[in-house]
């Protein structure tokens, strides 16, 4: 039913651009339309269109990095997160999407550095800590790898952390901890 409604909303907006293809507003209610009815290519197109309104609307590159992650363009979904996370570098999900985008495209420098952002904003989201544990850990920062898998450790859902958190404090030469949370 309420798929209905918004492809009726989408015939509107159609209408509606017919008459007057520069609408702004019409532009970005089909965008959202689009999006939510999840046609992703579309949706895509529409967001690109409305950026050339307004190159600086975050929402757009949220949304269409969003279509883009959903579209299996992960570089092109960075580059979206990044530009919007440029324009207000205060917003989480901007910065934690860039990272775990740019980790399906195997960047994973520059998805430490938008993990490392993101936790500065949110340093109680477990994944964040979870997935900048696991990139510190790989780079061999032991110490940053413990600081952030045992902010991850703690919460349920993330007992995977206990197995690299153990052996960053081994590494560390600290084996009590190790153990302990090689057992937890």
């Amino acid at each position: 039913k309420k798929l209905g409604r918004v492809n009726e909303a989408i015939k509107a907006y159609d209408r509606a651009l017919a008459l007057n293809p520069s609408r702004q507003e019409v532009w970005n209610n089909r965008a959202n339309a689009l999006f939510e009815a999840g046609r992703w290519m579309e949706a895509e197109d529409n967001f690109r269109r409305l950026l050339e309104f307004n190159p600086s609307d975050e929402d757009a590159l949220s949304k269409r990095g969003e279509c883009q992650v959903r579209l299996d363009k992960y570089k092109d979904a960075a580059e979206s997160f990044r530009r919007a996370a440029e324009i207000n570098p205060t917003v989480f999900a901007y910065h934690y999407k860039r990272a775990k985008a740019l980790m399906k495209v195997d960047d994973e420098r520059s998805a430490l550095e938008s993990f490392r952002r993101a936790a500065a904003i949110n340093p109680a989201d477990a994944d964040t800590q979870y997935q900048l544990g696991k990139l510190l850990y790989t780079a061999g920062d032991w110490q940053g790898a413990v600081d952030a898998l045992e902010k991850a450790a703690v919460v349920p859902g993330f007992e995977d952390a206990q197995g690299p958190l153990g052996i960053a404090y081994s590494k560390l030469g600290k084996p009590e901890k190790a153990i302990a949370a090689l057992r937890r």
